[in-house]
């Protein structure tokens, strides 16, 4: 019980101190690139407007923690407009790891002339896990926020496909979040759905808030 009702507290003031999730802002692209949004678009282009949803970039019920949902998990890549090359793949787990190469040196894909990538399949991860993506020349760019050594920026967004239950993620690989265009690599993904944080994880992020709160407090005595 005692377990129980620390979780439940934890629970509580993430609810109280996580901001409000806003979605990330996407800008359209440089002459000659495909932009991600709006008519003739990329994701209008593969899948249509319509039938797309976007999902939420906050640590809860968002974009930034994954789970497997079918064994026969996979993924492949849909367009590319990038002069890094891209190598994508999944780290375990909710916090530290080492990332897994499923798609390495990846070429450009202009989705209205070009075909998508071979599907690759996902290894057999347990519980959860993060998308992540190491452009040449950057660093490795993580699904989850405060991984990212430039600040915690959202380098990856998401979509649900509504007609299949697939999702779309979409990168922008420079630090600093670069132009915003998150057209540098987008990948389709079978077989996996965001996953909601496990109690130990919910802990670490409530105890990580907790001291954010206590820290701001102490601040505004302070002025």
């Amino acid at each position: 019980m005692k377990k129980i009702a620390t979780f439940a507290a934890v629970m509580a003031v993430v609810a109280l101190t996580a901001p409000e999730a806003k979605a990330t802002p996407i800008s359209s692209a440089p002459s000659g690139e495909l932009g991600l949004l709006g008519t003739g678009g990329i994701l209008d282009t593969l899948y249509g407007l319509s039938n797309l949803e976007r999902v939420s970039d906050s640590f809860i019920q968002g974009d930034q923690l994954w789970e497997l949902s079918d064994a026969a998990a996979s993924v492949k890549v849909v367009a590319k407009y990038a002069g890094f090359s891209q190598d994508f793949g999944v780290i375990p787990g909710a916090s530290g790891g080492t990332l897994a190469l499923l798609l390495t040196q990846v070429a450009n894909i202009d989705p209205r002339t070009d075909p998508p990538g071979l599907d690759v399949s996902l290894p057999a991860l347990t519980g959860e896990f993060r998308f992540g993506n190491d452009p040449s020349g950057a660093p490795l760019w993580s699904s989850l926020q405060g991984d990212n050594s430039d600040g915690g920026l959202d380098h990856m967004v998401a979509w649900r496909i509504t007609t299949t239950g697939d999702y779309v993620l979409a990168f922008e690989d420079l630090a600093g979040l670069g132009d915003r265009d998150y057209n540098d690599l987008v990948v389709q993904v079978h077989g996996a759905t965001p996953a909601t944080p496990e109690p130990g994880t919910m802990l670490l992020i409530g105890a990580g808030l907790v001291g954010i709160g206590i820290g701001a407090r102490r601040r505004g005595r302070g002025k």
